[in-house]
């Protein structure tokens, strides 16, 4: 964390964004700062930030829709702020793409510490990515595999599958142009 990171907020109340870029602020950070998801989101598009601090409950477009669609091109850590706290909706903020959970009313020094831990995961990772960054995924007429998520789509339906399950599948879509016998798959 030698550079100062850019931090984008993103909260509908203004008190709010306030705070957590007075404190962020104070630990040299450089804070930006969205009222509506429509609006982050596009700003995160544009802009490589090292932390999305996102709020769940905004007008034009709530965070959840923010992070679906900021995950298909993105992978910028992202922690969710939000009043609700119950566990279906902080595992669905996981499922959509969320890095951290934390509930409204939060502790502004807790963020601060949170968004660090985040940072310092990140840079200790950094090596680990190239500047393309490619998806595997592979795209059949009415079948997806993305093997970043592990996740099977058919006609845009999710499909669970066990991991031997998965894992036959992947290999066989990879052998495409290939005839394979039993003896082969072991």
């Amino acid at each position: 964390m030698s550079e100062e990171a850019r931090i984008l907020v993103v909260d509908d109340e203004e008190r709010i964004r306030r705070l957590l870029k007075m404190y962020l602020e104070r630990e040299n950070f450089t804070i930006e700062e969205a009222d509506n998801g429509e609006t982050a989101l596009e700003m995160a598009l544009e802009t490589e930030y090292d932390v999305i601090l996102l709020d769940l409950m905004m007008p034009k477009m709530d965070g959840m829709q923010v992070c679906e669609e900021l995950r298909k091109t993105k992978a910028t850590p992202i922690v969710m702020l939000t009043a609700k706290g119950e566990e279906t909706n902080r595992v669905h903020g996981f499922e959509m793409g969320a890095d951290d959970y934390i509930v409204k009313p939060f502790s502004p020094r807790e963020v601060v510490l949170r968004v660090k831990a985040i940072l310092r995961r990140a840079s200790a990772t950094k090596f680990l990515h190239t500047d393309a960054k490619t998806k595997d995924v592979i795209v059949f007429p009415h079948l997806t595999i993305d093997n970043d998520a592990h996740r099977v789509t058919v006609e845009s339906q999710e499909v669970n599958l066990t991991p031997k399950e998965y894992e036959l599948l992947y290999f066989l879509a990879k052998q495409t142009d290939k005839v394979l016998s039993l003896i082969h798959i072991s």
